[in-house]
């Protein structure tokens, strides 16, 4: 099944040599704009289609391993906030139990 899917792109001087922390196995693109916005480096909202994707990627394989990661990342960037990360967490988890319903899915797609 494919789905639309935000994608981010960069302005290459705000990047540096390496941009990517490898020590995140799948949530290195978050730690980066995470990183980005921590340095006061603001996104530009453009209202287009950037990306197409097709459901059963490594984020969705391993749910749990992305879901730690991503608290890994936020705790960093934002540890005056730590109650937040578990939450976000939990949301995300029900969320993905019930996307398994595809009735569920298509009524959450009607909201958005």
């Amino acid at each position: 099944m494919q789905r639309t899917h935000h994608a981010i792109l960069f302005i290459r001087n705000n990047l540096g040599n390496s941009p990517y922390d490898l020590g995140y196995s799948i949530a290195a693109d978050y730690n980066l704009v995470c990183h980005l916005l921590a340095k006061g480096i603001r996104p530009l909202r453009v209202d287009m289609l950037a990306a197409r994707f097709h459901r059963g990627g490594p984020s969705e394989r391993r749910h749990g391993q992305t879901l730690l990661e991503e608290h890994r990342v936020r705790c960093h960037y934002f540890p005056y906030k730590r109650w937040i990360s578990p939450a976000v967490m939990g949301l995300k988890r029900v969320l993905q139990y019930f996307s398994r319903f595809p009735a569920l899915r298509r009524l959450w797609r009607k909201r958005i």
